[in-house]
Order: structure tokens, then sequence, then C-alpha cells
């Protein structure tokens, strides 16, 4: 990024920080990602997140289902109505009430609701 200030932009540039500098920095994210988790406090820490993982299906859709409704206008309209900072709040609680609730869920059952019925379709059978 802070090389095209120093030199004039060029397409080897572009093409540097494109395909050298993105998976250099993804890979560094995920090494310091991986390495914060062989911490046992920072892994009981994210036990939480593991608990989403395994609903991963019913999360993502869930959340489609939850913004849509928030910022489309068969809902309430709010996009392009709030700052960044309510959008962050917003999210968090989101992030936050979905934790809890496949929590909850996986303490009853074994996978989230739509992997059940994914499980169904795709196997013919349903296993909770």
């Amino acid at each position: 990024k802070n090389l095209s200030i120093l030199q004039e932009r060029t397409f080897f540039l572009e093409y540097i920080k494109t395909y050298v500098g993105g998976p250099l920095t993804a890979i560094g994210y995920a090494s310091i990602i991986v390495s914060l988790c062989l911490l046992p406090t920072v892994a009981k820490l994210l036990t939480p997140f593991a608990t989403v993982g395994r609903m991963s299906l019913s999360t993502y859709i869930g959340q489609s289902v939850i913004l849509s409704v928030l910022f489309y206008g068969f809902g309430f309209g709010l996009y392009g109505k709030i700052n960044v900072q309510s959008g962050v709040v917003i999210a968090v609680t989101i992030c936050i009430v979905q934790v809890v609730i496949a929590d909850l869920w996986l303490r009853k059952f074994n996978q989230g609701p739509l992997e059940a019925l994914w499980r169904k379709f795709t196997y013919f059978k349903l296993r909770v």
C-alpha cells in the first residue's frame, strides 16, 4: 500500500500488492490467530465460537435474514441511514446473540436446524 506512495503506480506494483502482499498478509493473520489459540486462556475464551462453527449454515442464513430485514425496504430500511458506530454495535450484538443461541441450541441438539435439514436431504435421514 505504501509502496505506491513512494513510487509511481505501475501495473507491476499493483500486481505485487495484490498477488503477493494479500496472501502474505493472510498468512500473517492466520499465524497470529493460531499462535494465540495455543495459549490456554485465549483458547478458553474462544470456545463459544466453536459452537457457532458447528452451526455455521444456520448462523450464516440467520445473519442474512436479520440484516436483510434491518437494511432493505421490506424491513426497516436502514441502508444508508446509520453511521459506522451504529453498524458496529449492530454487528457485535448480532454476533453475541448468535453465540448465545448456538450454545443453548447445541446443549439440546447435536447440530443446528439447517445443518440437520441439509443432512436429511443429503443422506436421506435425520440425525438429531
